[in-house]
């Protein structure tokens, strides 16, 4: 068995996620909505996407504070959601 080991990563800003090498990494955004008692997350395989989301659907640059990095061998996670994105299907009547 191969162990690593993960150093943290301290982010303040969306320069500071410009600067990670995400290469094997997905970023987590975890989101709490005024008078909810939940937490839903947003998973991104794209910086950038990321970026435009925190700057331009949440206009809230501090956001990219909270980011979490996740080794995509560990992420366990069969799609990736964006903002907007619905499990909703369209049905013909």
């Amino acid at each position: 068995m191969r162990r690593a080991r993960l150093l943290p990563i301290k982010i303040t800003g969306i320069d500071d996620l410009r600067r990670i090498d995400s290469t094997g990494q997905m970023f987590g955004l975890p989101i709490k909505y005024f008078g909810s008692d939940t937490i839903n997350w947003s998973f991104y395989e794209d910086v950038e996407e990321l970026i435009q989301d925190i700057t331009q659907y949440y206009r809230n640059e501090k956001l990219a504070r909270y980011v979490v990095l996740i080794p995509k061998s560990k992420a366990g996670l069969r799609r990736s959601s964006r903002v907007g994105d619905t499990d909703d299907e369209e049905t013909d009547e």
